[in-house]
């Protein structure tokens, strides 16, 4: 995955930002992506640095992108 320079990738939020970015979503249709109702979990972990990610949540960016190393999303290594 290329990312997108000037992107915070310190933070999950940022990764997700970087996912968006190269997947060519924005927050509702990561969210829709995801079978999440809303975009207010996706803003709010984009939005704050200390939010982390549930392992709920983790499950569904498996299952919707099968590709996408968790890991790296999680502590991006």
């Amino acid at each position: 995955m290329m990312l997108t320079t000037g992107t915070d990738l310190t933070y999950i939020g940022g990764r997700m930002m970087a996912l968006m970015t190269f997947y060519k979503l924005n927050k509702n249709s990561l969210s829709q992506k995801l079978g999440l109702s809303g975009n207010s979990l996706i803003g709010k972990i984009v939005n704050d640095k200390e939010r982390g990610c549930t392992s709920d949540l983790l499950e569904k960016f498996a299952v919707a992108f099968p590709d996408l190393n968790l890991r790296w999303l999680v502590i991006s290594c």
